[in-house]
Formats: structure tokens, C-alpha cells, sequence
């Protein structure tokens, strides 16, 4: 099972625990801060498309 695999697996399992922590996790880059879809292009640049995805579609929560 790859990262991103077990990534969106756990999102998918637990979505209001993961997507508060995607959102700790975004909040961190403060200079410069992510945007929500920065940060969704980093998650894709780092090789995590299907979590990419699945914060893509749920935006407002990260």
C-alpha cells in the first residue's frame, strides 16, 4: 500500500479527525501561508494525488 493509498484511505475512514488535522497541518506554513489550494497543489507535488483529490474536493474543511 503506497503513502497516498493509505493517506485517503484514513480520510475516507475518518474524515472529520483527518481533515482537522490536514487543516493543523496547512496552518503550520505560515511564511508564506498555504492557501487551501496551495496547499492541495503541494499535497499533488509531493506525490499524494488521491489525497490531493479528496482535499480538493472537500476545500472548505482544510
Amino acid at each position: 500500500m503506497t503513502a497516498d493509498a493509505f493517506l485517503s484511505r484514513t480520510v475516507e475512514l475518518y474524515p472529520s479527525e483527518a481533515f482537522a488535522e490536514l487543516r493543523a497541518l496547512r496552518a503550520h506554513y505560515r511564511n508564506p501561508p498555504f492557501t487551501p489550494s496551495g496547499f492541495v497543489l503541494d499535497l499533488t507535488a509531493k506525490g499524494l494525488p488521491r489525497l490531493a483529490a479528496l482535499a480538493e474536493r472537500h476545500r472548505e474543511l482544510i
